[in-house]
């Protein structure tokens, strides 16, 4: 249960390196323990498919073609003949879920960063505007804010809000 969680997370934060070392950790060693590793790597795939689906269901996802799309992509791990084929499926789906999340997080912090510049537009002249007062408004940390703002906008914060 552990690890499933762990995938989950190393899915759902976009980190494909780690998503797929548990999932081969996982696969691993259900082939080390077991002395029947056929039925066992049908019932490892099987969990490991229903974990993808949770994922799948918590991400934000409108388009259906592609939902139907990934569940195709999940669903064609079954048919695959060896435990190769098998992480090759995983490493695929996982891939694209890590990559359409990474692109969705991008999509927000550029919605933000609008926001903020916005925000050091309409209140520029207010004594004591400054990165922590903006996070506060926003309800995060100044260093998140100035580290998000810097990597969107290509400029700090505090220089924004002095051009402004």
């Amino acid at each position: 249960m552990n690890d499933e969680q762990r995938f989950v997370n190393f899915i759902l934060t976009g980190d494909y390196e780690k998503a797929v070392q548990i999932a081969d950790m996982v696969i691993d060693r259900n082939l080390e323990q077991n002395a029947f590793p056929i039925q066992n790597v049908k019932l490892l795939i099987f969990d490991m498919t229903g974990t993808l689906y949770k994922v799948i269901k918590e991400m934000d996802i409108e388009n259906d073609e592609e939902r139907d799309n990934l569940q195709l992509m999940v669903n064609s791990i079954f048919e695959c003949q060896t435990i190769e084929e098998v992480r090759d499926g995983l490493r695929e789906v996982i891939e694209f879920l890590c990559a359409a999340l990474n692109e969705q997080k991008g999509s927000a912090r550029n919605v933000m960063v609008e926001r903020i510049k916005s925000y050091v537009r309409g209140h520029y002249a207010e004594e004591g505007l400054g990165v922590s007062s903006i996070a506060a408004n926003f309800g995060i940390t100044p260093n998140y804010l100035s580290r998000v703002f810097k990597s969107v906008s290509g400029q700090g914060l505090l220089n924004y809000i002095h051009e402004v």
